[in-house]
């Protein structure tokens, strides 16, 4: 099973992907979070990441939406972010208007 968490420094173990997510700046109605992509020993050549999330993204960067149904969220990564080295990493982010919430990680892929 997946862990939930609140969007903090926490480490989320999502299949064969370590993704960590900070919350950047917030004000009353927004918020934007940092999140970055780790490869284990393999590296990666693609990656997707599945949340819930109550909130609506309203800006994207260094990620795609693959999709979005109610509050699930599908990302993936952009040609020139998906090839990451072993043991290295690779970092997106998302303004989103709401509040910082907790986000329900559904899952994490090799794309």
């Amino acid at each position: 099973m997946i862990p939930s968490a609140i969007v903090t420094a926490r480490d989320f173990i999502m299949a064969q992907l370590n993704t960590t997510a900070i919350i950047r700046s917030a004000w009353d109605g927004g918020f934007v979070t940092d999140l970055t992509v780790a490869a284990d020993g393999a590296g990666l050549n693609g990656w997707t990441v599945s949340f819930d999330a109550p909130f609506n993204l309203v800006n994207l960067w260094n990620a795609r939406v693959i999709s979005h149904v109610g509050n699930r969220y599908v990302l993936g990564n952009l040609d020139y972010n998906g090839a990451v080295p072993a043991n290295g990493s690779t970092g997106f982010g998302f303004q989103a208007a709401g509040t910082p919430a907790q986000l329900t990680l559904i899952n994490g892929a090799i794309a």
